[in-house]
């Protein structure tokens, strides 16, 4: 009888264990796919922007130079970079 009983308890130690490890492997597939997109959303956003005229670019205030950073969502306008500079006595 003990070791019926051991066997269920080293039985569902296991399968919480499996179920970890396939959590685990879920949730990695899971980032990799969403960084996966990401990475596309970001490559088609620099093409269609690559794409413009500079006139056009001007037009919603962004140069050639900033388009990665556009992309990626780290710009920051010129005009708050100055305001900042000028805030911090620079």
């Amino acid at each position: 009888m003990e070791k019926t009983l051991n066997a269920v308890v080293d039985g569902s130690t296991l399968e919480r264990q499996v179920s970890t490890v396939l959590r685990a492997v879920a949730q990695t597939f899971a980032r990799a796919a969403h960084r996966l997109a990401e990475r596309r959303r970001i490559a088609r956003e620099i093409a269609e922007l690559h794409a413009m005229t500079d006139r056009d670019l001007k037009d919603i205030g962004i140069e050639r130079c900033d388009i990665g950073a556009v992309a990626r969502g780290a710009f920051e306008p010129f005009e708050s970079r100055r305001n900042r500079t000028r805030l911090s006595g620079g």
